[in-house]
């Protein structure tokens, strides 16, 4: 767990990617941040497969950030 926090401040963001409602994301996104100092980038899509296809494409081309 040390090296994946440590590691994700480094990066300094973390990228969710979600179909949680956005008047439900604060209740987990907030502790987060204070917890660990890590800003949360919210990518939200309507359906899972979405989220899913969302994923795989950056997977593919390597990209760890959000467009």
């Amino acid at each position: 767990m040390e090296k994946i926090v440590a590691a994700a401040k480094k990066e300094a963001t973390l990228t969710m990617y979600t179909t949680f409602a956005e008047k439900d994301q604060p209740t987990l996104i907030k502790p987060f941040e204070a917890k660990y100092g890590v800003k949360v980038n919210i990518w939200r899509a309507g359906n899972g497969n979405k989220v899913l296809q969302r994923t795989l494409a950056e997977a593919r081309r390597g990209s760890t950030t959000s467009t």
